[in-house]
């Protein structure tokens, strides 16, 4: 299960089928949920991990009895290496030498592409050379493009929608932005 509710939703079906719960925790279900609620997942979950050692730490403290493993959230490096058409994304993309600025994710609240399209114009004034990259969609989609609208800095990004090939944007990005105020996902 990806989360605490999928965990939950999981429990009567798992019991009916004989099959086992293995829960992963990703940060808002964790902070956010009711505590009985983290506690009755937890507790019936046959197997925990998470990529974050913060959200172990709070799993533990509600469920002391429990296992949890760290599994890091990871780049798979190897398919950054074969890559060498960098040159292609960047000419599809019709960008040029620009310094490249990644976002990768869900356009949602709990991603928070909102802040990162309103802090574009405090960036160019100490970087004209980069542009902004939004990988994902979702329902913040038209709300990124207004933002940029609004801040007249349209041509300073690229929405680039949902794509099978992350790892092309990686191998051109000087710089990846993970701003959700809710997960920390490098910790």
């Amino acid at each position: 299960c990806h989360w605490i509710p999928s965990a939950l939703a999981a429990m009567i079906p798992a019991k009916i089928l004989g099959k086992k719960i293995i829960l992963t925790l990703h940060g808002d279900d964790i902070r956010k949920l009711p505590k009985f609620l983290q506690k009755l997942a937890l507790n019936n979950a046959d197997f925990i991990t998470s990529g974050h050692d913060d959200l172990i730490e709070e799993a533990k403290k509600i469920s002391p009895a429990k296992k949890i493993l760290l599994i890091r959230n990871m780049l798979n490096f190897d398919a950054l290496e074969r890559i060498n058409d960098s040159n292609d994304l960047r000419k599809e993309l019709g960008i040029g030498k620009q310094k490249i600025v990644l976002f990768v994710g869900r356009m949602a609240e709990m991603k928070d592409p909102i802040t990162l399209a309103k802090a574009i114009p405090i960036v160019l004034k100490k970087r004209k050379d980069a542009k902004f990259i939004f990988v994902g969609q979702g329902v913040l989609e038209e709300k990124v493009k207004q933002t940029l609208k609004e801040n007249k800095t349209e041509k300073n990004a690229v929405l680039a929608g949902r794509r099978l090939d992350v790892e092309r944007f990686h191998d051109i990005a000087e710089c990846f932005i993970a701003i959700s105020p809710v997960q920390n996902v490098f910790a």
